[in-house]
């Protein structure tokens, strides 16, 4: 936790680094920060387009560095994860810098990356956001209880079926389905459904959808 004024408390968000992600980024430490400057337009470019359209500027950033495009890649994929993940939290310009201790970057290098993510933070929200999926959206369920009390085989036989009628909202257009079920299996729904709407009042669920 961090002291904030005399009596504030409030909890330290920050990006959560892998080995590999510090192994992947050490390299970066002995290069100038203008170098550096560069790095951030790829890994912003890299967040843009992808891995398939940045394979040139990797091979051509490894000539300059007399390294392999892997290096180079594995590098800009550490940084993609350092941006994406600070603006999914929103971090403010501190919470950044004590992400960024962890890894032993030089005060200039620290600097460049705060730059970076402070002026680019809402467009990588915006493409992330872009890249969500977009699910349908729930509007209203009908349901109809049959019940069969006989057959021509079989007589004094009682077998409830439900009917529900469905309707979501997707790409704004309204959608109907038709479902058909035995008790056992509504039942079973049910429990899942509450179960899962029990998950998201949990703290961890609500945290969660803060940073999305």
């Amino acid at each position: 936790r961090r002291v904030r004024g005399s009596s504030t408390w409030s909890k330290i968000m920050i990006v959560v680094f892998t080995q590999k992600h510090k192994d992947d980024l050490a390299f970066l430490k002995d290069v100038d920060p203008k170098i550096l400057i560069e790095f951030c337009k790829m890994t912003l470019e890299f967040i843009r387009k992808g891995a398939a359209s940045s394979r040139k500027m990797f091979i051509a950033a490894a000539k300059k560095l007399n390294t392999t495009p892997e290096a180079i890649e594995f590098g800009i994929q550490a940084l993609c994860y350092l941006f994406t993940e600070a603006s999914k939290l929103s971090l403010s310009e501190l919470d950044f810098l004590d992400s960024l201790i962890v890894l032993n970057f030089s005060e200039g290098h620290n600097t460049v990356l705060k730059k970076a993510y402070l002026e680019n933070k809402d467009k990588v929200r915006a493409i992330l956001s872009d890249l969500s999926f977009d699910l349908p959206h729930y509007v209203n369920l009908d349901w109809r209880l049959d019940v069969k009390l006989a057959s021509r085989s079989m007589y004094d036989q009682v077998l409830p079926t439900f009917i529900l009628k469905l309707e979501t909202l997707e790409d704004s257009e309204s959608k109907v389905e038709y479902l058909q079920t035995d008790y056992t299996n509504l039942k079973y729904l049910h429990e899942q459904l509450s179960g899962a709407l029990n998950e998201i009042k949990t703290t961890y669920a609500r945290r969660a959808r803060r940073n999305i």
